[in-house]
């Protein structure tokens, strides 16, 4: 927590979203306590003023107490913006390292639902063998430029969602009709949240349960995708519209192997949506180094971190491609939510459509996938735990491989299935 307070600022709105009035009483309570236990030592004490001061350090400590085993009786606190805003930052914080102990399989009941070793190697075989439209020939992507983006907060959930009859992501969900489409791909977070996603988006290694990645890995060389294609002639860049300290990414760029890293500065200050440049010019500075990059006759790889639909999911303005949704919906979690990642989409669609005016298509891989979850749903005490389900989808890299879509549901347990449109 020490490690990454200095990033509170950044996350002002989220704070403040989290934040309950109730936790007022516990700060406020606390300074008066120690005034008051300075004071006994000066003045005489009165019965009223020691029971006074008893009862508000009783209440102050109740009310902690309270919070934390509520949150304990969860039994699962991976959605931390979740369990926060439940039970309070400070419940949260004090209860996470107690919850962190408990088992993965808490109930025989659990236990028994789960797959045996043998039985999950027969269920990965079976996808691995799942029938194709067309054989996939070995080096068909040879060559090819990749543009990588990686959405801020965007759950399988939003996906194929429709309000009064219009999609919340048209341009996602064509990507996914005409890709090679992952519904089911979990997010593997910790304490690093988006930070964690890009470190193992480009690394294929589990975060850090204890800190965050960014950290534990910033001075180290660590073998990625950038740095192998950087073996290949490929120029790799990353691109994302915060300060370069936030996640400590200044570090973590350089132990991935990336070229260059592009952060707040080079966005400037226009177009402002929350805690940075919003998305559509996150995609027009990316538009102009792809046209470099082409008239250079360089290779590339590029990864582009998206950051308008963060959390809380207030700073995209109504007038920016909002989404008529019912009264009730309007200013809920559910409806802000819904209402960012519609903008998101709006600003990847204009990036997709310049890319493929400028032929850039022909030649270019596109893989989309959502970071960790924006919504979340409770899970009973007993439950088997996940992380959210994300989706993930790449451009087919030759018309004549086509389209493919995993439904694997492996994670219940169930047989995985695989079928293609």
């Amino acid at each position: 927590l020490l490690q990454i307070s200095g990033q509170a600022g950044t996350v002002l709105d989220s704070v403040g979203d989290l934040f309950k009035s109730a936790m007022l009483f516990a700060f406020v309570s606390l300074p008066i306590v120690a005034v008051a236990a300075v004071l006994r030592w000066r003045t005489p004490v009165t019965r009223a003023y020691a029971i006074g001061a008893v009862v508000v350090a009783s209440l102050a400590a109740f009310g902690v107490a309270a919070s934390t085993s509520s949150l304990l009786s969860i039994g699962s606190l991976n959605d931390a913006v979740l369990a926060s805003r439940a039970r309070g930052i400070v419940a949260y914080e004090i209860a996470s390292p107690l919850a962190e102990q408990e088992p993965v399989l808490e109930t025989e009941a659990a236990a028994a639902d789960t797959p045996t070793f043998a039985e999950r190697v027969d269920e990965l075989l079976q996808v691995k063998n799942a029938s194709r439209r067309a054989p996939v020939p070995h080096g068909i992507a040879r060559d090819k430029d990749v543009i990588v983006v990686q959405v801020e907060a965007l759950q399988t959930l939003a996906i194929g969602s429709t309000i009064n009859g219009r999609e919340v992501t048209p341009n996602f969900n064509k990507l996914a009709r005409d890709s090679w489409y992952f519904p089911n791909t979990i997010s593997l977070i910790w304490l690093g949240n988006t930070s964690d996603a890009e470190f193992v988006a480009n690394t294929g290694l589990m975060p850090s349960k204890n800190e965050p990645s960014s950290i534990v890995y910033g001075e180290r060389v660590v073998p990625s995708l950038p740095r192998r294609l950087n073996d290949l002639g490929y120029t790799t860049e990353t691109f994302h519209a915060n300060a370069p300290e936030y996640w400590n990414r200044a570090e973590l760029y350089p132990s991935l192997g990336f070229d260059r890293f592009y952060a707040q500065p080079f966005f400037g200050e226009d177009d402002i949506i929350g805690m940075g440049p919003s998305d559509d010019v996150l995609f027009e500075k990316a538009m102009e180094r792809v046209k470099e990059l082409r008239g250079a006759d360089k290779r590339y790889y590029m990864d582009l971190i998206t950051l308008s639909s963060h959390h809380p999911f207030k700073a995209v303005p109504t007038s920016r491609e909002p989404i008529a949704m019912p009264d009730e919906w309007r200013e809920s979690q559910t409806g802000r939510y819904l209402n960012a990642e519609h903008y998101a989409d709006a600003a990847f669609g204009r990036f997709m459509d310049e890319l493929k005016a400028e032929g850039v298509l022909d030649d270019t891989i596109v893989i989309v996938y959502g970071d960790h979850f924006g919504l979340s749903e409770t899970k009973p005490k007993g439950a088997r735990r996940t992380r959210s389900s994300v989706p993930s989808a790449a451009s087919s890299p030759s018309p004549s491989v086509g389209a493919f879509r995993c439904s694997s549901c492996c994670r219940t347990g169930r047989r995985a299935r695989s079928r293609t449109r």
